[in-house]
């Protein structure tokens, strides 16, 4: 093979390959973007994906309701904690004890948020098939499951 013939071969082979990198982000935004702020479709794609029976479906439903909840609370101890931070900054002297205990306080939180969210979970998946748990394991995986399905609504719902 000589050597202009390589190159073209090169050439459309890197054509081809950077359409299918295009075409796939595309498609990945496409989806999200259908996904995101309309929880009916997040639902239904879920309930195609693990072919979810009704109850399960209200279930889900129940379960992102629930995680939403949890989130907003997370919000409001996020504010406060943020006032109570900016309180000490503006002392004349830091009071490393007092940010301390902020910072213990939001660990304590979070770690009972996890415990609770986990326990939600798990209560979710034990009433799934074996098979419909590991699909959802494995979409779960993917670092934005948790934001493009269980997140807000477009009206913060």
């Amino acid at each position: 093979m000589n050597k202009s013939r390589f190159l073209w071969l090169l050439l459309i082979g890197s054509l081809a390959l950077n359409v299918f990198f295009v075409g796939g982000a595309l498609y990945y935004r496409s989806m999200a973007g259908h996904l995101r702020g309309n929880p009916e479709a997040r639902i239904e794609y879920l309930r195609d994906r693990l072919n979810l029976t009704d109850m399960q479906v209200e279930e889900l439903g129940n379960l992102r309701r629930t995680m939403q909840e949890l989130r907003e609370g997370r919000e409001e101890s996020r504010a406060e904690r943020r006032r109570d931070l900016w309180a000490l900054m503006v002392k004349p002297e830091l009071d490393r004890d007092a940010l301390r205990a902020i910072m213990l306080k939001a660990q304590d939180e979070r770690v009972e948020r996890w415990m609770e969210m986990a326990e939600i979970m798990h209560r979710y998946l034990a009433d799934l098939s074996p098979e419909q748990r590991a699909a959802f394991v494995e979409m779960a995986q993917d670092r934005d499951f948790f934001r493009r399905f269980m997140g807000r609504d477009h009206r913060g719902h």
